[in-house]
């Protein structure tokens, strides 16, 4: 992000899903069903209709650059760590003892990094809030997210929890509004339509929409 913008790297990492569901036809064998395309469809162009602000030539005037190239990578990673968490090895375990094992070697692997900073930078917080954030980054976004994450992926598989990426700039536009006073324009309004309605398209299990279609014939 150091060398891209947000809005970028927010739409390549949306690419998630998409790298999830080809990982697991490839490796995995699982079928797709044209109901999860075309649910991933429409919640990529609500993505796209937020970042953009609504304005096409936004997109086409995106240009790639190496923040963008690492993201991208990102993405695909993200994707790989989905998938492999579905491994019947892996399912066995407690979520809670699997989050902790990935982040012990997440430490393990980071302590080299973070040594060499602290020598070449000497970037350690020294300010009460700045420890205060940076304990509420470890317990919300990281061992709240990543567990129930992980628990999700155990529970119904990493395609369709995957998906739910899709909410980030959702819940983004939501939390700007309510907590920042920022506008909600008719741009967020249709994003946020076709964000919701893609991943209940491609998540909610298939009698749910017979179940409905009853219902219309009823009516």
């Amino acid at each position: 992000l150091a060398h891209t913008t947000a809005t970028n790297g927010v739409l390549i990492y949306t690419s998630s899903p998409v790298f999830i569901l080809l990982l697991e036809i490839a490796f995995r064998g699982q079928r797709t069903t044209l109901r999860q395309v075309l649910g991933i469809s429409l919640a990529f162009l609500g993505v796209a209709a937020i970042l953009m602000r609504g304005d096409l030539a936004r997109l086409l005037a995106l240009q790639l650059n190496p923040g963008d190239i690492g993201i991208a990578f990102a993405a695909f990673a993200w994707a790989g760590y989905s998938v492999v968490l579905k491994r019947s090895a892996l399912t066995e375990l407690p979520t809670i003892v699997l989050f902790t094992a990935v982040a012990l070697w997440g430490v393990v692997l980071l302590l080299p990094m973070m040594v060499w900073e602290l020598l070449a930078h000497d970037h350690l917080p020294r300010t009460t809030s700045a420890w205060v954030s940076i304990a509420g980054l470890a317990v919300v976004p990281s061992v709240l997210a990543f567990s129930t994450y992980q628990y999700g992926v155990k529970v119904v598989g990493p395609t369709i929890t995957g998906i739910f990426l899709y909410l980030l700039p959702a819940y983004g536009v939501l939390m700007a509004v309510i907590f920042l006073g920022e506008e909600l324009r008719a741009f967020h309004a249709a994003g946020l339509i076709l964000v919701t309605c893609g991943v209940a398209l491609a998540t909610l299990p298939g009698e749910v929409w017979r179940r409905l279609a009853r219902l219309v014939k009823r009516v």
